[in-house]
């Protein structure tokens, strides 16, 4: 429910934010990212938020607006051509064959966007496979890849994408984030358990968020 739609709801995570905002405002961008950082940061919201600003009809200020049948297509998880993929459980060549094989059908709107969730669980033989497609990208395709564990990534590829590092949250913002959650929900929360949430959640904000629940 509170996963962030827009750039402004990104916590902790100004640099990473700023690079593609004005990526977006530029119209000019890579073709391929990989998003680098610990559990809970942001990074999925980061590259969704990102492909909604590529797809979007409209887009504001460098980011989606929030409106058009293109971002509620994203916030629903539908879109026609923002492909979301886990690869810690699709991890072999043949998936990454048939994601390869797709990326060569143009998409419905500007731009076909695939967030690869946990890059790092792909085979060896399984980034192979989507090699060419970013040596030789059609001219809409961008790649999101989104791990925590970027070493486990080959260098051929790293040579080939944009890398972003998304940091642990501090303390401090994730409280304050936790406030404003609260507040939305009209539950008061001690300001020092709110603390005590952040700190223990050593800048995860998923798990803070799981907590407070």
């Amino acid at each position: 429910e509170y996963r962030p739609h827009n750039w402004p709801e990104i916590v902790g995570q100004d640099a990473v934010v700023n690079i593609l905002k004005a990526q977006v405002q530029r119209k000019s961008w890579g073709h391929a990212y990989i998003l680098a950082g610990p559990s809970g940061v942001g990074k999925t919201s980061v590259a969704r938020i990102f492909a909604a600003a590529l797809t979007c009809a409209k887009t504001r200020a460098g980011g989606p607006c929030g409106k058009c049948g293109s971002c509620k297509a994203i916030v629903a998880g539908s879109h026609w051509d923002v492909i979301e993929y886990d690869a810690a459980s699709n991890r072999g060549i043949e998936e990454a064959r048939e994601l390869a094989r797709r990326a060569f059908l143009g998409p419905m709107g500007p731009a076909k966007v695939y967030i690869i969730d946990e890059a790092h669980g792909l085979t060896v033989p399984a980034w192979d496979a989507l090699l060419k497609t970013l040596e030789e990208p059609p001219p809409y395709l961008v790649w999101m890849f989104c791990t925590t564990n970027p070493a486990s990534i080959p260098q051929t590829v790293i040579s080939r994408c944009q890398a972003l590092r998304l940091s642990a949250i501090e303390p401090a913002a994730v409280a304050k984030h936790l406030a404003e959650v609260a507040q939305r929900e009209k539950k008061p929360m001690d300001v020092g358990g709110l603390r005590f949430i952040a700190e223990q959640a050593s800048g995860n904000l998923r798990a803070a968020l799981s907590t407070l629940e």
